[in-house]
């Protein structure tokens, strides 16, 4: 089994999962299972009983390195919440507390996105950073950028510098999104309404992406390519 590269392995065993408890006693076969697959079996059974809907984007999780993103995307919360707050008007991230942006645990969140790109060497994390609609138009993009590029600068801080800055792209909306977010019936309107803004954050890998995009999203295309994905470099320095 030494022979075989971990990328022909994953591809024999995916395609025959039968249940978590079979997959997980392969631990004991090699030792390169033991840091791919997942000790929690119950999630892990889950996950596979849902694999069509899994990836969220009409993509099943053909490896086990995506089963993992998935799981620990899922024990971090990033399901339940995955904006990061800042109070009104500020490119401040806010306290865990959430008193000022009504986001709780944004640095928290933070913190898990850092350990999870370290952990996860092919992941990729990408800042979707939006303005309140309350701003004023002729510096909404110019603000939503600001934010997004401080909730890349504290990722990288707390994870070190441990990860390539391609990893990490940020996407600068203005007020495109936070306008179509207020008449939509998804659960992060209130703040839209409120003309307060916030910054989405999204875990990919391949042709994965988690959490699922909320449908404000939808036909709608980050402006040009100067405006999309800022590479680390250029915001360190």
């Amino acid at each position: 089994m030494q022979t075989l590269t971990d990328e022909m392995i994953l591809g024999m065993i995916v395609p025959f999962i039968g249940d978590a408890q079979s997959l997980a006693r392969l631990s004991s076969v090699d030792q390169r299972f033991r840091k791919m697959l997942i000790e929690d079996t119950d999630t892990l059974q889950r996950i596979i009983d849902e694999r069509v809907d899994v990836s969220l984007c009409n993509n099943e999780c053909s490896t086990l390195q995506e089963l993992g993103l998935y799981q620990c995307a899922l024990k971090t919360g990033l399901f339940d919440e995955n904006r990061i707050g800042f109070d009104f008007a500020s490119t401040d991230i806010d306290d865990d507390d959430g008193v000022a942006s009504l986001v709780e645990g944004s640095m928290r969140r933070v913190d898990d996105l850092a350990s999870i790109l370290c952990q996860f060497q092919d992941a990729r994390l990408i800042i979707e950073a939006h303005c309140g609609t309350a701003a004023p138009s002729t510096i909404a993009q110019g603000f939503s950028r600001a934010r997004g590029h401080a909730v890349c600068m504290e990722v990288c801080v707390q994870g070190q510098m441990r990860f390539l800055e391609d990893r990490i792209t940020v996407n600068p909306w203005g007020k495109r999104v936070s306008s179509r977010a207020r008449t939509s019936d998804h659960k992060y309107r209130g703040l839209a309404r409120e003309g307060r803004g916030w910054v989405e954050v999204y875990l990919a890998m391949d042709d994965m992406e988690l959490p699922q995009r909320p449908s404000y999203y939808d036909g709608l295309q980050v402006m040009d390519a100067e405006e999309r994905g800022v590479p680390m470099i250029h915001i360190l320095w």
